[in-house]
């Protein structure tokens, strides 16, 4: 776990996923003849739920949605320290008020380990959800990537912009992360030819299409194992801009 990537420890501990298939619920049903023949304990079981909600939401008063919002953003400014990118006042002034928010509930949580209680029966499902969180990076698309669309888009008086621009105008989550929006299968973006010294981007015919609500694309994406490519992530759904929550 101390190799662990910012991003993926939150979906270890963040994302909720159900303890049985949903494909053993469809079955459950068909066989079911009456109501009596369902039981409610046994359908909360596909309910997904994360590994916090599961564990330390009774040792620790707080819920895995405050923490899982918190961790993305401080995810997004983290970026710009790896990335050498540049880094405002507000910037940094944001860093610690997250971190003050996150820090003393994770710390409730550790000290609390020894009171976690894991069911033999879960137990395989855990690890299996774990490993899966570990070794296949996955990139979502999310609010701060429609920002950048909208950005370029512009009601169709399309931009090309900087970099800098981009960080002065949506943003450290769009500064730090737009390069991804060029990644297969999404390819929305691609850099400008404008004749400056700057780098610049703008949407690629693909992210235009996006942007007027003419195209779906995998809401999110995985490294393949394989061939170390991305690609469309298993059992993910397609979107449209308009799916995307701003």
């Amino acid at each position: 776990m101390h190799e662990t990537d910012f991003i993926q420890l939150a979906d270890c501990l963040f994302k909720p996923f159900p303890t049985k298939e949903v494909d053993f619920l469809y079955k459950q049903l068909e066989q079911a003849k009456r109501n009596s023949d369902l039981h409610l304990d046994n359908l909360r079981e596909f309910i997904p739920k994360s590994n916090w909600a599961r564990y330390f939401s009774s040792l620790v008063d707080c819920e895995d949605t405050f923490l899982r919002k918190r961790w993305t953003e401080l995810y997004d400014l983290r970026c710009l320290v790896a990335h050498n990118n540049l880094m405002r006042k507000s910037d940094f002034d944001r860093i610690v008020t997250l971190i003050s928010e996150i820090k003393p509930k994770l710390e409730k949580a550790i000290g609390n380990l020894d009171k976690v209680k894991v069911p033999e029966q879960e137990k395989e499902n855990l690890a299996e959800n774990i490993v899966a969180n570990l070794s296949n990076p996955k990139i979502k698309f999310t609010s701060y990537f429609l920002r950048i669309i909208e950005y370029l888009w512009n009601k169709g008086h399309l931009r090309e912009v900087t970099t800098s621009d981009l960080l002065t105008n949506l943003g450290a989550g769009a500064y730090g992360n737009y390069n991804k929006l060029r990644l297969k299968p999404w390819s929305l973006i691609e850099d400008s030819d404008k004749s400056n010294d700057k780098r610049a981007i703008r949407l690629t015919e693909k992210g235009k299409n996006f942007a007027q609500g003419l195209l779906k694309i995998p809401e999110e994406i995985s490294k393949s194992t394989a061939s170390d490519e991305w690609e469309a992530s298993p059992v993910c759904r397609e979107i449209l801009i308009t799916d995307v929550n701003n």
